[in-house]
């Protein structure tokens, strides 16, 4: 079986190829930009240098491979760089996802898309479900939406969209960042943070994830489906429990509103997810965030 993952040098990516790797009758196809920075000796995957814009070069690459399955885990996810470049967003979120359903409708492939909790505007006072409304607040939750529609409106289309929120961990050689790996490095140097307090999340351990994406891609299972951890929490919570497992001081850190923040794209304040639909999908079991951080803190200790 042969399997394209995009974006395998992002957090994501890395972790769906840890799996990947370990099944002898998977070959995969890594698409990303720049050099591979698994640089994994293993003769088991081949890594191509793409730029996703280019969609004339996406799906000539796509019909050179002729896989079975696609993983698109690529994006331009900064939500503020989306707000200020929406023509590059629209061209990488939205035309490459079309060229892979495209591809992948016309070859009876299965096609994995990642999506995000940003597609709602955060009103609801409840956990979100799969069917509740969606209505993106930013440049960025638009592409994605745009991205889902287009991919739900291709009844031939095998496909799976998983809906996901506030990814951490850590991976080989990052060129961005995630709020754990933020929030260690800055409470450690002690510099002065301001924390937003109104905004709620159900924070996603990025080795959960990839599960998920995994199995789901493997079993082929259809529709939409939402994919994060358990806890549902704020940010200042969730820095008081990275501060709490790494064993840091809050001291320098200034608990404030999104409105004083006054950030370049709007964020919904609360998209927590209700994982019914998925655990009854698959054997998906997420560690509760507490957990999710201890084992980060034992990986990066183990980097060092």
């Amino acid at each position: 079986m042969k399997i394209v993952l995009t974006g395998s040098n992002g957090l994501l990516g890395q972790k769906i190829l840890d799996l990947a790797l370990k099944n002898d009758a998977i070959d995969i196809i890594c698409f990303s930009k720049g050099n591979d920075r698994y640089n994994s000796p293993s003769n088991r995957y081949t890594y191509h240098d793409v730029d996703l814009a280019n969609t004339a070069e996406l799906e000539r690459l796509l019909i050179s491979v002729n896989p079975h399955a696609v993983i698109h885990s690529a994006a331009v996810t900064n939500v503020d760089y989306c707000e200020n470049h929406a023509e590059t967003c629209e061209q990488v979120n939205v035309e490459s996802t079309k060229c892979i359903a495209d591809y992948c409708e016309s070859h009876n492939a299965h096609f994995t898309f990642l999506s995000t909790d940003f597609i709602f505007d955060g009103t609801k006072d409840a956990l979100y479900t799969e069917e509740d409304e969606a209505k993106p607040l930013s440049v960025y939750g638009r592409s994605k939406l745009a991205a889902e529609n287009y991919i739900l409106s291709k009844p031939e289309l095998k496909a799976t969209i998983a809906r996901t929120c506030l990814v951490f961990g850590t991976a080989k050689e990052l060129t961005r960042t995630n709020i754990a790996l933020w929030a260690v490095g800055a409470l450690k140097k002690g510099d002065a943070l301001k924390i937003v307090n109104d905004q709620y999340r159900t924070p996603t351990f990025a080795e959960d994830l990839a599960n998920a994406i995994w199995d789901f891609t493997l079993q082929e299972v259809p529709g939409v489906f939402n994919v994060s951890g358990p806890d549902y929490v704020s940010i200042i919570n969730l820095i008081e429990t990275v501060a709490e497992v790494f064993e840091l001081s809050m001291d320098n850190v200034q608990s404030l509103s999104s409105e004083e923040l006054n950030q370049p794209a709007n964020r919904p304040p609360k998209t927590g997810f209700d994982l019914t639909k998925t655990k009854s999908a698959i054997s998906y079991n997420p560690r509760s965030l507490k957990s999710a951080l201890q084992q980060l803190r034992m990986q990066l200790e183990a980097e060092i």
